[in-house]
């Protein structure tokens, strides 16, 4: 549960297709990335959420889930594997 706008949202709107366990298999991502996300379920998938729920979405993805959640570190790359010595 979160106190955030947006909570009940993703609750309501997010599980008519997928179950709400599917964000914990997301990256640890931007504000940019949720918003790219959404805006997919609702455009490409025709997902039921209305514009006005798409940024509550979005900030409580990003703040619970993503970069602004507390103590997370951004996102990096994957690292690329270590050279081996000969």
């Amino acid at each position: 549960p979160s106190p955030l706008p947006g909570y009940p949202l993703a609750q309501a709107m997010c599980a008519t297709c997928h179950s709400a366990d599917y964000v914990l298999y997301q990256p640890v991502s931007s504000r940019a990335y949720w918003q790219a996300t959404v805006v997919k379920m609702q455009k490409v998938f025709a997902g039921p959420l209305p514009d006005t729920a798409i940024d509550p979405i979005v900030d409580y993805l990003t703040k619970t889930y993503g970069t602004e959640r507390d103590g997370a570190a951004p996102a990096t790359p994957a690292a690329a594997p270590a050279a081996k010595k000969a």
